[in-house]
């Protein structure tokens, strides 16, 4: 593991986006770091924001589920809604789950903010 992580390190800090959401899968898992939630969401983060769609679902599923995060549905329809307009399944069922339990203004305002950084995102 200690190999994989400094490769994976290395790559995901010069900005290539696989690299950045393995790392976060390994600081989730806590594959040859200690688990940190905290990195694993600075990681997905880092790769959702260029499109990344796995990061995306992770970031959606994190928020939804509040783990160890804030429960914050808004944020987590945001990362879900760019998953799935990048064709990831998953994300699909995880936004009716979203829908369920948010106000008309809510699902708007997430929907404004996952626009955005689509549009933030395909510009690069």
């Amino acid at each position: 593991y200690q190999e994989a992580i400094k490769w994976t390190r290395k790559a995901a800090e010069q900005g290539y986006s696989l690299a950045q959401f393995d790392l976060g899968v390994m600081y989730d898992k806590g594959h040859g770091v200690p688990q940190d939630y905290q990195m694993a969401i600075k990681w997905w983060t880092k790769a959702a924001e260029q499109n990344h769609p796995f990061a995306q679902y992770n970031l959606g599923l994190t928020y939804a589920k509040h783990l160890s995060v804030p429960d914050d549905l808004i944020t987590a329809y945001k990362w879900a809604n760019m998953a799935a307009t990048n064709h990831y399944e998953e994300a699909k069922k995880l936004l009716n789950m979203l829908r369920k339990n948010m106000t008309h203004a809510q699902i708007a305002e997430a929907q404004s903010l996952s626009e955005e950084l689509i549009k933030k995102a395909r510009s690069k």
